[in-house]
């Protein structure tokens, strides 16, 4: 092998800010204003800044959070979903074009690179976080890897994809992956919406869920004592317990050491039939704010919420709203799914 075939392909990179982003300048926890608005059982806030940064990603590297088995299996089930993507996207000499809003730590877009590399089909790659530190480790891991061979032009773009302002992803996406368990972290129709929004046609959207086994359609209220124990056990790990108590750690001067972790079960956010939220608190949270020294005391604070969804009843729900399931997999803790924007609902948007 000649020291030029050793050489890594050299990918270009372009980072862009949404404009809403220069609008609300209290999006990150800052340590002032009230704690209780400032820690949010949405997710968006626990990614930011690099300690949040860094919680999410010891979180993913964690045997206990089930993130790892979720990027493993990608060599199973996508090359299933490409076959069906291919013959519809792929044009000669036309880049495949694949947006992924949420990248993480970037390593299921890796994946998911590679195979489309196999297909001998040229690609670009966009991504979209909220998070710029989050953002920009994604980037440089796509940027340097390895088991890429091919150059192709990234675009990076800094913006909450459910609140687009106006500088969101143009033209037409061939791939729009949402993976991760992203839509186990919003309301659900609300997100879904907001991704409507950015296909086309010819959009083929990939998108994940973590489940669990609905026996009865009436969802929380036939939860079993045991599934309820299993639900918490689950949850209740110190790299997530850190991660879900970043952004009270950013305003106060507590640490997930300090308080104690419990949760609840209910239907409380959720919209789909048949699928369970998962809300964790912290108890007794005694401390001060970082900034103002303010004395702060809750009994009960909620910091996250996460939903498990049943495959069958989750598969209906994206058909009923506007969603046509193109392919599916049942992956044991995870589904995923290939959907198209069905041609009716986008008539009427």
């Amino acid at each position: 092998m000649t020291l030029e075939q050793q050489a890594p392909a050299i990918r270009p990179v372009a980072f862009a800010v949404d404009r809403a982003f220069y609008k609300d300048v209290t999006r990150a926890v800052d340590g002032t204003g009230d704690l209780d608005a400032l820690v949010t059982t949405g997710l968006r806030d626990h990614f930011y800044g690099t300690a949040g940064a860094d919680y999410w990603t010891a979180l993913c590297e964690s045997t206990e959070y089930g993130h790892q088995d979720l990027v493993r299996s990608i060599d199973a089930w996508f090359p299933e979903a490409l076959r069906l993507v291919l013959p519809t996207v792929a044009t000669a000499g036309s880049p495949i074009r694949l947006v992924s809003l949420g990248p993480g730590t970037g390593e299921i877009d890796v994946r998911l690179l590679s195979h489309l590399e196999r297909s001998e089909s040229p690609v670009t790659y966009g991504c979209v976080d909220a998070s710029f530190e989050l953002l920009r480790r994604a980037v440089a891991r796509i940027a340097n890897a390895t088991e890429l061979r091919s150059p192709f032009a990234i675009d990076a773009l800094c913006a909450d994809f459910t609140q687009f302002e106006r500088d969101r992803p143009h033209g037409d996406i061939d791939i729009l992956t949402l993976l991760g368990g992203t839509l186990g972290n919003y309301r659900e129709i609300d997100l879904i919406e907001r991704v409507k929004d950015l296909m086309t046609p010819r959009t083929h959207l990939l998108i994940d869920a973590w489940l669990w086994r609905a026996d009865c359609p009436n969802g929380a209220g036939t939860i079993s004592n045991e599934d309820r124990r299993t639900f918490m056990a689950s949850l209740n790990f110190p790299a997530r317990n850190r991660f879900v108590f970043g952004p009270v750690e950013a305003a106060t001067t507590a640490s997930a050491r300090d308080v104690t972790f419990d949760h609840d079960v209910n239907q409380s956010i959720t919209v789909v039939p048949g699928a369970v939220n998962i809300v964790t608190y912290c108890v007794n949270l005694h401390t001060r704010m970082r900034l103002t020294d303010e004395e702060i005391h809750r009994s009960h604070l909620p910091l996250a919420v996460t939903t498990r969804y049943d495959f069958e009843q989750l598969t209906d729900w994206f058909g009923a709203n506007g969603l046509r399931v193109e392919w599916r997999k049942n992956a044991g803790p995870f589904g995923v799914f290939l959907l198209k924007r069905d041609v009716t609902d986008q008539a009427q948007s």
